[in-house]
């Protein structure tokens, strides 16, 4: 039982639940559920879902989207940004970063043929003035 009420049976795809063990419907078993059975371990298997595991859940799904707005917008949510991603974010042309990067300004790795920057080693010298995006 439900909230004091009975399933429906097979209403918008909620068939699995007849297939929970249950009072109501002690040995009935579909092939989703065999599948089920088969698929996934039976200690985890067998544990409730409580209010606290969906709470959690929500919290990583906001933190996740939010991650992917962001990085959408044009922030990268990683540590190391390529030199396309640099030069869009400061709005430098190949030339101006070339320079900045002779004349020791910006620091970056180079691995295998690929230049990396720093993201927060670049925040940081915007923050100080060293680096506009102008």
């Amino acid at each position: 039982m439900l909230c004091g009420k009975k399933h429906p049976p097979d209403v918008h795809g909620w068939s699995f639940l007849k297939t929970i063990s249950s009072p109501l419907y002690p040995k009935v078993e579909s092939m989703e559920h065999n599948q089920f059975r088969n698929e996934v371990p039976s200690q985890i298997r067998e544990q409730p879902i409580t209010i606290q595991d969906l709470l959690d859940f929500k919290e990583q799904l906001i933190t996740d989207i939010k991650k992917l707005l962001k990085e959408r917008a044009g922030v990268p949510s990683h540590q190391w940004l390529k030199a396309m991603d640099l030069k869009k974010m400061l709005r430098l042309s190949d030339g101006k970063l070339q320079y900045l990067r002779d004349k020791g300004i910006i620091p970056f790795k180079k691995l295998g043929g690929v230049t990396y920057y720093n993201l927060d080693e670049i925040q940081e010298l915007m923050n100080a003035g060293k680096l506009s995006t102008q």
